[in-house]
């Protein structure tokens, strides 16, 4: 979970299953690339930072149920799905181009691509979780 704690202070501080969700696709892939690697299998991971996509044109009529538990930040979560966050946003084919070098290039283990990912591996990598904490308390 510390892997989305720096996205989750960013934007919303109640995404403890998509934090849960991402950390376990990593460790699932950190697992089948140790596993593999004696078969000559290679496994890369990659950690996407904030990418502008097509899906976020879907988002126009977004509603939550009336009585979801999530209704006070409903406009919050809209405005995020739609893109309108605020999130600097990187390309998606220039994304995309550098997805495809890597796995041609053979790279394996785990790349950060996509806007804010370089900051998001320093701060998952380097600080301490409670500083992490601290700090999505400070922007919430």
């Amino acid at each position: 979970m510390v892997a989305a704690f720096l996205e989750a202070a960013e934007q919303i501080r109640r995404s403890s299953t998509y934090a849960a969700s991402k950390r376990s696709i990593e460790l699932i892939a950190e697992t089948l690339r140790l596993e593999l690697s004696p078969f000559h299998v290679k496994v890369l991971s990659i950690v996407t930072g904030a990418i502008t996509t097509r899906g976020q044109t879907y988002f126009g009529d977004f509603k939550l149920p009336h009585d979801s538990l999530y209704e006070p930040i409903e406009q919050t979560i809209a405005a995020r799905a739609r893109g309108e966050d605020g999130v600097s946003r990187g390309d998606l084919v220039q994304y995309c181009r550098a997805v495809v070098a890597d796995i041609t290039a053979g790279k394996t283990g785990k790349v950060w691509l996509g806007n804010n990912a370089g900051s998001t591996q320093f701060c998952t990598s380097y600080l301490p979780v409670s500083v992490m904490v601290r700090f999505s308390i400070v922007l919430s």
